[in-house]
């Protein structure tokens, strides 16, 4: 969750104005933020997957929020990187059986 409100936080700021020296335009400026704005809501879902035991899904849904952002603008890694991790830690945790 933490990774995922650091990447809403850019985002949010990313909406108001580009980052300072930034020589992209404000088209991919908002195209990131908006992007950003989705990794936090797919970090919810993520941890909300966790929670169910529904793991692999998770991962893939928390590695997705964590990449698609850093391909639209690198500087994104910097929020981002927390959910990376948290996909490849839910990657390593046992599925619940349905009973």
């Amino acid at each position: 969750m933490v990774g995922g409100v650091a990447a809403g936080a850019m985002g949010l700021t990313w909406l108001d104005a580009p980052p300072p020296g930034s020589t992209w335009s404000m088209v991919t400026a908002v195209a990131t933020a908006y992007a950003l704005l989705a990794a936090l809501a797919a970090a919810c879902l993520g941890g909300w997957l966790v929670l169910q035991g529904r793991s692999r899904v998770a991962s893939l849904t928390l590695c997705a929020a964590g990449v698609l952002p850093g391909l639209l603008e690198p500087r994104a890694f910097v929020a981002t990187f927390m959910l990376v991790f948290a996909g490849l830690l839910a990657s390593s945790l046992p599925t619940r059986r349905p009973r």
